[in-house]
């Protein structure tokens, strides 16, 4: 094992340059990996990022707040090299206080030019993008000689993946919290805190002290360099904010200072690189080749799209910022005037004894809410839109826009609106576990409940809530932050992608337009996102139903793969809606109320089931209850009962193996599943003497496992195809052909391309078949594709978006270039020229 503590770290600079640079020529000539790492700074990042991070007039941003980079405006401060097998690790100063020390790249560019090895970098597109646009000259690392250690590490291991000895030996100490509670819950029998309690330890998404996740985070050997080279160096690295020591960023630190933690980098990659490969040719050699020809490739990828970032519509970003600021001020004055209404003809004026018996904060909380919103109803009707929303209540939109938070009620936090709509409108509250639920789900429910007892005024007030929440939830993750994000030289977003998921799913941030819907009042979003450039479309293929035809490969269900088993696919969802209503497909068929079953219990009975085994989900949706939902999901495993001895056969497996393994020989690993982890949890908590409750613990921790397995087995899958054509087209095809076309990002299933106009006929078949194309791995099943050409990434529209995504294997309805008796049919080549040339006219 390589130890970093006896590794000499040299600083390089105006001082000692020539004569490392001579030392250094031959070493390099004889060194195959040289671990490499930079340092950078971004003090001259453009407004709207300090804005967005919070950073004060010294340059410190606030507490909490998130690191985003510019891409643009980034300086390589300096960079650190050790050749591998040395005892000695260099540091070069290129852009330290210490100025008069400081050298130029260039004078180490040949150095690095004539090293033919392979560079061992963590988190290698960060260290690409930055080289290419923080240096003057522009510099790039050589493709295909890159190893990064971060994608190693995710190809090798999950996120959570922990030591058996380790956590055999650690004790729950985080729960010593809830000890006395759950004590007195299991004393009581209480059956509901009884379960709010075991809901706190298992939360899925809670990493705190008492949680099971946050135990086993302490645990886990991590993906971050300083993490994994605890784990498998056995060594502690300098943190960057011991070695910053209060400064605001590395430009103002002497080379002298940032050395240490400098070469450190360069030599823990290096180390991390030899212990992850000698484990993985121990536990899953098939996983080195899948890291070689699959995963580490898609970092020039992910480097690729960050360093050119994505063309959005400025002036469309604005103007849909001031439109929802006008919607939410034209919501305000009518859930004002129907909240007058309610508190002179509704309100009783006493407490609401639901609140009173579940709701702790009420007691304390009414008297201040109910003069909050009182406050609100009693308001000049003449207010401005500008005074109403910024000054009238407080939220997203009205801190977005003046910057100042208001000493006013915030109508969408839970309790002003339980007060609302529980006490003032006297509504029922839907009670579980003891907790009243208002949210969304709650509502729609009251919202019906008010529409077949006529009762308007709570309609309306649903209906306000709805657009207040829906406008406050799309200025706070969209619009607000993208004005920020926009490059005001470049009127671009530069966005970071990884794969670093469990899944191995690729994420987005800054921003992440990997999720963005198709569907509700956001999509408009997606109408921002624009091609490289004016002569260009947007062509935007997407897999069918790809989770679906996976499950049938995988399964080889009659059901499924008679669906996808050909091209174009059949229906499953109508199939599955059948199964359900317990009808032949050609009864289903003859009903009047076919689409909306296909739509309410079909399609999301299929999307819904495999990851968890129920239709809970569907059933709650529709209110079903418990009985309806355990009938449904007996219903539908017997219609595809190949399937699901599938899903409980890959449950099994992960079970005797603790870890599932894909096609393409990645694992996705779950000690949790084993009754090994389940007799180790449970002595742990016999020490604390809470036995029946960890009992329940890990009945639900092991489900989720189980769960987990499936999910990983299919959404696994997912990421292998789409990590195969981006790599495939961005590096590959494209280049060879000689087209002007450049993959932009992945959104969900659908990989958006830029495409020059005049290229669109020559690649739109090629990006088809490259969609298509199953990679060998299954011969039961096909593929399938859509594909979609406009001037913005939102769906056509003849009124509202008539540049937007027309589709081509279904041609879309009001196309005014195409023959009515043409929408709906499969684009030929003519009729995709005059779409191609309708969104030029």
């Amino acid at each position: 094992m390589l130890d970093p503590n006896k590794i000499m770290k040299t600083l390089v600079d105006r001082r000692n340059l020539p004569e490392v640079l001579a030392k250094l020529q031959g070493i390099l000539a004889n060194t195959q990996l040289l671990g490499f790492d930079i340092e950078t700074h971004d003090a001259l990042r453009h407004d709207g990022l300090n804005d967005l991070m919070k950073v004060d007039e010294e340059g410190k941003k606030s507490a909490g707040s998130k690191l985003i980079f510019d891409t643009n405006r980034t300086t390589v401060t300096g960079f650190s090299l050790y050749p591998d097998g040395t005892n000695e690790s260099y540091y070069f100063n290129l852009a330290h206080a210490d100025a008069e020390n400081c050298i130029s790249f260039e004078e180490v560019r040949p150095l690095l030019d004539s090293y033919k090895g392979y560079f061992i970098i963590h988190n290698a597109p960060f260290e690409i993008v930055m080289l290419e646009k923080g240096l003057n000259t522009k510099w790039k690392l050589p493709h295909g000689k890159v190893l990064d250690t971060l994608i190693l590490c995710v190809t090798a291991y999950n996120s959570d993946t922990y030591t058996k000895s380790d956590f055999a030996k650690r004790q729950l100490t985080g729960l010593y919290s809830l000890l006395p509670d759950i004590m007195a819950a299991y004393g009581s029998q209480d059956i509901e805190k009884q379960e709010d309690l075991v809901n706190k330890f298992c939360a899925k998404e809670s990493d705190a002290a008492h949680s099971y996740n946050g135990f086993v985070k302490d645990l886990a050997w991590g993906f971050n360099l300083k993490k994994a080279s605890k784990h498998w160096l056995d060594y502690t690295q300098t943190t960057f904010e011991e070695v910053m020591n209060g400064r605001g960023h590395m430009g103002q630190l002497t080379g002298e200072e940032v050395v240490k933690y400098g070469a450190d980098d360069a030599i823990t990659c290096v180390g991390i690189y030899h212990e992850v490969m000698a484990w993985l040719m121990t536990e899953n050699p098939k996983a080195i080749k899948t890291y070689f020809e699959q995963e580490n490739p898609c970092c020039w990828v992910y480097a690729e799209m960050n360093a050119t970032g994505m063309r959005v519509d400025v002036e469309a970003i604005y103007k849909a910022r001031e439109e929802q600021r006008l919607e939410y001020a034209k919501a305000l004055r009518k859930m004002k005037a129907i909240l007058a209404t309610g508190l002179k003809s509704v309100w009783t004026g006493e407490p609401s004894q639901q609140l009173v018996k579940y709701e702790k904060w009420y007691a304390n909380g009414r008297d201040r809410y109910l003069g909050l919103i009182k406050q609100f109803a009693e308001l000049p009707d003449n207010l401005s839109d500008y005074d109403l929303v910024n000054y009238g209540v407080r939220s997203p939109v009205g801190k977005g826009w003046s910057g100042e938070e208001a000493n006013a009620v915030n109508l969408s936090h839970y309790m002003p609106m339980r007060v609302i709509l529980f006490e003032i409108f006297g509504l029922k509250a839907m009670v579980e576990a003891k907790k009243v639920q208002s949210d969304g789900e709650a509502r729609d429910k009251l919202r019906a409940k008010a529409l077949e007892s006529g009762n308007e005024l709570v309609v309306q007030l649903m209906d306000c809530y709805k657009v207040l929440g829906d406008i406050d939830q799309c200025l706070k993750l969209y619009i607000n932050n993208y004005t920020k994000m926009v490059d005001p030289d470049t009127g671009r977003m530069y966005p970071t992608i990884s794969s670093i998921l469990d899944t191995r799913r690729t994420s987005m941030s800054n921003p992440n337009a990997q999720q963005l819907t198709k569907f509700g009042s956001s999509k408009f979003v997606r109408s921002f996102f624009l091609p490289d450039d004016d002569n260009s479309v947007i062509l935007a293929p997407d897999f069918s139903a790809i989770e679906l035809v996976i499950l049938a490969g995988y399964s080889n269900d009659t059901g499924f793969v008679d669906a996808y088993g050909q091209r174009p696919h059949k229906d499953l969802h109508t199939r599955t809606a059948a199964i359900m209503v317990e009808e032949t497909l050609a009864e289903f068929l003859k009903r009047q109320d076919k689409k909306q079953i296909r739509t309410e219990i079909g399609k999301p009975s299929n999307f819904g089931y495999w990851y968890s085994g129920s239709l809970n989900s569907v059933g709650v949706k529709l209110g079903w209850d418990r009985d309806k939902i355990q009938r449904m999901g007996e219903i539908y495993r017997e219609g595809y009962a190949e399937a699901e001895e599938w899903r409980l056969a890959t449950i099994q497996e992960g079970k005797a193996k603790g870890y599932v393994e894909l096609p393409d020989g990645l694992r996705r690993y779950r000690f949790e599943a084993t009754p090994m982890w389940a007799t180790v949890m449970q002595q742990k908590f016999d020490k604390l003497g809470v036995s029946e409750f960890g009992k329940k613990c890990i009945r639900r921790i092991q489900t989720r496992a189980g769960n987990q397995m499936v999910n990983a087995m299919i959404q696994g899958l997912c990421a292998t195809y789409a990590k195969r054509k981006m790599y495939r087209a961005m590096f590959k095809d494209l280049p060879r052909m000689g087209l002007r076309a450049r993959p932009m990002f992945l959104c969900h299933d659908e990989l958006p391309t830029s495409v020059h106009r005049d290229d669109v006929m020559k690649i739109k078949d090629y990006l088809y078949e490259l969609m298509i194309d199953g990679e060998g791995i299954f011969d039961n099943v096909m593929i399938d594709s859509s594909m979609a050409m406009g001037r913005n990434y939102l769906a056509f529209n003849a009124e509202k978006n008539p540049k937007g995504l027309v589709e081509l294997m279904e041609i879309d309805k009001n196309l005014p270039c195409i023959p009515e008796n043409r929408w709906g049919e499969a684009a030929t080549d003519e009729e995709t020229d005059l779409i191609l040339d309708y969104l030029f006219s």
